[in-house]
């Protein structure tokens, strides 16, 4: 028995889903805080990406949600 959705936790999402999902992301600190270094690069790509391979995204903050609109487009 295949799963009806994927519930990815952190920030990040597989790159060719088989289902839909929803992802958690938790903030946007490597957009408000570019200077943040390497690893804030890498995941100015992978956040992103997520976003928009997912079905639904949940945040934790409605400062998460505005960034996450003002930044990455995402409907409210």
């Amino acid at each position: 028995m295949a799963p009806d959705l994927l519930h990815n936790l952190f920030n990040t999402a597989p790159v060719l889903p088989q289902i839909p999902q929803v992802t958690t992301i938790h903030d946007l600190v490597f957009k408000r805080h570019p200077e943040s270094g390497l690893l804030a690069k890498g995941v100015e790509i992978v956040v992103p990406l997520a976003a928009s391979r997912s079905t639904r995204i949940v945040t934790d903050s409605e400062a998460s949600k505005s960034d996450l609109v003002r930044f990455l487009g995402v409907p409210a």
